[in-house]
């Protein structure tokens, strides 16, 4: 019996330290997290107190808007 849980505790121990080797590394088109690498959306979901105004709309050199990638949320309330 003590025979059989050493050999299952030593394949146990081996497949911890494999797994690490099959990690996605740099440069393979895949982050370290697992997602693809590429173009993404950042969005920033901020918490504000009550009486928090939103700041006014910006705009570049040619009156064209330029969206922002936040959006601000009440700390408490439904936000409606």
């Amino acid at each position: 019996m003590r025979r059989m849980l050493l050999l299952l505790l030593s394949v146990v121990v081996v497949l911890c330290f494999s797994v690490s080797a099959f990690a996605a590394k740099p440069g393979n088109g895949v982050n370290p997290g697992g997602f693809p690498a590429g173009e993404h959306y950042t969005l920033d979901i901020p918490g504000k107190k009550g009486g928090f105004t939103c700041p006014g709309q910006k705009h570049d050199e040619f009156n064209n808007p330029i969206y922002g990638t936040s959006l601000f949320a009440p700390e408490n309330g439904t936000g409606i």
